[in-house]
């Protein structure tokens, strides 16, 4: 997998909400085979916003069979990137974009017959829409459950998506709406995912973890603990369950569940210290990109690090210790 970044042309900026956009990216036909990608990958944009060189990772949403490759970005308070995209990139801009890596992913097949109960909350959409749609249309077999949190009807990222995958197919996929700051008619859709909801919606039938052979999550944090926990409580099979975390801003999105220590004797530099501690590639780049960016010394370091969830793309992001918490 080439970790080099390619010129692509943008297709289209789509407003999904007052706050997010949907992009749209023309690949040539000669980088096609680098940029084929699984449902729920993501890609590292890159651009110089006011002479600075910024690199930001954004969920892939497209689904397999659009032709295609599209990612959602939500505007954030001092989002530099984010504020860029959702401000100023327009069609016809150049930018640069690592192809698609990540492993909070699914691989479709025709002839699959999956149950999958998808769990999001605000942007986390994202992914699991490119997840939803792939399924859908590539796996007749499969059906889908999606439980899907935000603040109002407005902030619903790709609303009109999922209402029209909702129409088409009517059988395979079923969606429950969460919301924190609009009352709707059913007073167990008013609130937010937490652990008392989904216990309450398992016991409406509305959801049944105790029978999914996948369960992905995306979301914060501490949406992801508490409705990891609380889908084991109800007889999900903790193997089963996957999860992507990610920050407003798309600076890192899994951390540490992991320590590896790496030898710096010598002459050794991060990277082949943290290759000789059997990190992965794009994962040793991330320990020589952070460590690189924080310090310099010899000896021992604890690289915190995720084998499952940590996008390889962060290798080229700056960002600081609190970010990863």
């Amino acid at each position: 997998m080439s970790l080099q970044f390619h010129d692509l042309s943008v297709a289209a900026v789509t407003r999904e909400t007052p706050d997010s956009v949907c992009v749209a990216f023309d690949v040539p036909e000669d980088l096609r085979g680098l940029f084929r990608y699984r449902p729920g990958q993501h890609l590292t944009l890159r651009a110089t916003i006011g002479g600075e060189d910024v690199r930001r990772s954004y969920s892939i949403c497209s689904g397999l069979g659009e032709g295609r490759l599209r990612v959602g970005v939500k505007k954030v308070d001092g989002g530099l990137f984010s504020a860029f995209v959702n401000d100023r990139l327009n069609a016809g801009d150049i930018i640069q974009v690592m192809p698609p890596q990540g492993r909070f992913a699914v691989d479709v097949t025709e002839s699959a017959d999956h149950n999958y109960l998808m769990i999001a909350a605000g942007s986390g959409i994202t992914p699991v829409l490119s997840i939803i749609r792939s399924t859908l249309e590539g796996e007749p077999g499969s059906e889908v459950t999606l439980v899907y949190g935000n603040r109002e009807t407005g902030s619903i990222m790709f609303r009109e998506e999922l209402e029209d995958l909702k129409d088409r197919f009517l059988d395979r996929f079923r969606t429950v709406h969460i919301l924190s700051r609009e009352t709707q008619d059913v007073p167990l859709f008013n609130g937010r995912i937490d652990a008392a909801r989904l216990e309450k919606l398992a016991r409406a039938g509305l959801i049944q973890p105790g029978t999914a052979d996948g369960i992905y999550i995306c979301g914060p944090g501490e949406l992801i603990d508490e409705a990891a926990q609380a889908l084991e409580t109800l007889g999900a099979d903790k193997a089963r369950i996957h999860f992507e975390r990610f920050t407003t801003d798309g600076r890192i999105r899994a951390w540490a569940n992991r320590v590896h220590s790496i030898d710096l004797t010598g002459d050794l530099t991060f990277y082949s210290g943290a290759l000789g501690a059997e990190i992965t590639t794009p994962m040793a780049a991330c320990v020589a990109h952070f460590f690189n960016h924080q310090t310099h010394h010899r000896g021992q370091v604890h690289a915190m690090l995720t084998r499952a969830g940590l996008p390889a793309p962060v290798t080229d992001i700056p960002f600081m210790p609190e970010e990863a918490k």
